[in-house]
């Protein structure tokens, strides 16, 4: 459900419509229509002539203007000819086109992959350190409960609690960075 690869997808489609449309102007196109009447009766119409001008028991013409039933079909089939080049031209172009979305999806694929990766690996880091650095707090208590114990005892100087106090604090500080870092990572995953 990533959008930049979806979008990429999209434009990937659309890339091969536009080679679909540039191969289409190349094939012939073709028509049919057709109509069909149908009358009543067909009509008709007498010449007058003069009856002596035609021999004895020769029937007087008659002129038939509407046939009672009446059909016409057109077809007609048109094929490019590209005699400039400009439709193989633009063939050309729209599949050179495809060919570059195709690259371009792909390189978007890796490239989200790879930034999924590398948030998954900057993520199991950051915890990774954080475990570290709570075991690390946890010798520093340890180690500040024990240097107590000798200052109280007087086998330590105040200086040297001090040293394990700013050692303690600066864990801490690191960890809380370390907890930001984690939340980071997963936001960065998320995305």
């Amino acid at each position: 459900h990533n959008r930049a690869i979806a979008a990429a997808g999209a434009a990937l489609i659309a890339a091969e419509g536009e080679v679909s449309v540039a191969r289409s102007a190349l094939l012939p196109t073709n028509s049919v229509r057709g109509a069909y009447t149908w009358y009543s009766d067909e009509q008709t119409s007498s010449v007058v002539i003069d009856p002596a001008l035609f021999p004895p028991g020769t029937a007087l013409p008659v002129v038939t203007v509407r046939e009672q039933d009446s059909a016409a079909v057109r077809a007609a089939v048109r094929l490019a000819l590209d005699l400039s080049g400009a439709l193989r031209h633009g063939l050309s172009a729209a599949q050179a086109g495809y060919r570059a979305e195709a690259a371009r999806t792909f390189a978007t694929r890796l490239d989200e992959e790879k930034t999924v990766v590398a948030a998954y690996l900057g993520l199991l880091e950051a915890e990774r350190l954080r475990e570290v650095e709570l075991e690390t707090i946890r010798l520093y208590d340890r180690q500040l409960s024990d240097a107590s114990s000798r200052f109280e005892l007087g086998r330590l100087t105040r200086n040297e609690v001090l040293v394990v106090e700013v050692a303690l604090a600066t864990s801490r500080q690191i960890l809380l960075r370390l907890d930001t870092a984690v939340a980071a990572q997963r936001r960065a995953l998320n995305r």
